[in-house]
C-alpha cells in the first residue's frame, strides 16, 4: 500500500494547483520522544525541492501565491540551533522558531518537560504503579493521560499536583532543565536571526492553555511574550502559535484576544494545508512531519483531507 499512497499523493499534488501555504510542524528532535534526524532530514529535503519557503514577516501583506512553504519548531529546545539550524542552512529553507519566554530567556522548566524528566528517570516502576490520579486512573497503565490530564487543570493545580508527584517518587528535580531539555541559548538565537533565515514567533510566557485562562491572564501570555520577544531581538513579531493547539484549546475569545495583540498570523496544530481562497490567519492549520514519509506526503499534498471529506459524505 505505501507505493500506491506514494503515487497518489504525488498525482493529488502535480492535479492540485491553487495557491497555497503549507505549514510544516516540528517539535523535539533526537530525544526519546522525538522525531529521528534522517527522518526530518528527508522530510525537509522533499518540501525543499517543491515548495518555496517563507516567513512571517514576508506574508504580513497576506500575499499567498503559488506554493508555499512554512516551518515552524515548537517551544524552542537547544536542538533547534546545534542540529536543526545547521540543517536548514544546507537545504537553503527557513524556520520559524515558537518561543517560550519563561523557558528561553529565565531558563525555567516547561512543565510538560518536568513530567517527562520524572517519568524518565530510572527505578520508579513501582513507586509510579501505586500514584493514581483522580478518577483513580494509574499514570504507570497510562503515562499519555498524564499530560493530558495536567492540560485541563490551572496551572496552580497543575503545577502542584507535578510536584506531588516527584515527592511521590522521592526525586529532587533540578531548579533548572537539565541536560535534553535545555532551552536555545541567547547567543545563538542572534546568531540565527542575523542570518536572515529564523524568524521568532511567540509561543506564550508559560505554555498554558489559553481557554484554562481568565481575561487578564490570557492578555499578558500574549502581550508580554510578544514585547519581550520583540525587545530580546529589536524587531517585530509578526505570528503567534498556541500551546498545544488543537480543537478546545482555543475559541472565539482567545483568537480574538490574539488578534488585539497585534499578531497578524497564529498557528494551530490542526493538520491541513491552507488555501489561498479561505485562509483562516487566526487558526493556520499545520503539518506534523511524521515518522512514516507516506503519511507525511499524502498530508502535505491535502489527499489526506480529501480522504476525510469524502468518509463523511
Amino acid at each position: 500500500m505505501k507505493p500506491l499512497w506514494e503515487i497518489a499523493s504525488s498525482l493529488w499534488r502535480f492535479i492540485d494547483q491553487r495557491d497555497q501555504l503549507l505549514i510544516v510542524s516540528l517539535h523535539r528532535i533526537d530525544r526519546p520522544q522525538g522525531l529521528p534526524l534522517s527522518i526530518v532530514e528527508k522530510s525537509l529535503r522533499f518540501l525543499a525541492d517543491r515548495y518555496r519557503f517563507v516567513l512571517p514577516d514576508e506574508l504580513r501583506h497576506r500575499d499567498v501565491r503559488g506554493k508555499m512553504a512554512m516551518l515552524t519548531v515548537d517551544d524552542g529546545h537547544a536542538e533547534v540551533y546545534s542540529v536543526l539550524y545547521p540543517m536548514i542552512r544546507s537545504l537553503n529553507i527557513r524556520m520559524v522558531v515558537c518561543v517560550t519566554t519563561d523557558f528561553f530567556l529565565r531558563n525555567r522548566w516547561l512543565w510538560f518537560d518536568k513530567v517527562r524528566w520524572i517519568l524518565e528517570q530510572p527505578g520508579l516502576d513501582q513507586r509510579l504503579q501505586s500514584y493514581t490520579l483522580p478518577g483513580q486512573t494509574s499514570v504507570f497503565e497510562n503515562p499519555r493521560y498524564l499530560s493530558k490530564f495536567f492540560k485541563s487543570l490551572p496551572a496552580d493545580t497543575r503545577d502542584e499536583l507535578i510536584n506531588g508527584l516527584a515527592q511521590h517518587c522521592e526525586l529532587n528535580v533540578p531548579t533548572e532543565p537539565s541536560e535534553g531539555f535545555r532551552p536555545v541559548r541567547a547567543h545563538e538565537v542572534q546568531d540565527m536571526l542575523e542570518s536572515r533565515a529564523v524568524e521568532l514567533a511567540s509561543h506564550t510566557v508559560t505554555h498554558p492553555i489559553l481557554m484554562n485562562l481568565s481575561d487578564e491572564a490570557l492578555e499578558f501570555e500574549l502581550r508580554h511574550s510578544k514585547k519581550e520577544l520583540e525587545d530580546f531581538s529589536g524587531r517585530r513579531i509578526h505570528s503567534f502559535c498556541y500551546p498545544n493547539g488543537l480543537p478546545g484549546d482555543f475559541d472565539a475569545r482567545t483568537m480574538l484576544a490574539v488578534n488585539d495583540a497585534g499578531y497578524g498570523m497564529a498557528f494551530s496544530s490542526i493538520e491541513g494545508v491552507n488555501y489561498k481562497n479561505n485562509l483562516a490567519w487566526d487558526q493556520l492549520k499545520r503539518i506534523h512531519i511524521h515518522r512514516t514519509p507516506h503519511i507525511f506526503k499524502r498530508g502535505i499534498s491535502g489527499l489526506t483531507e480529501v480522504i476525510g471529506r469524502l468518509k463523511h459524505l
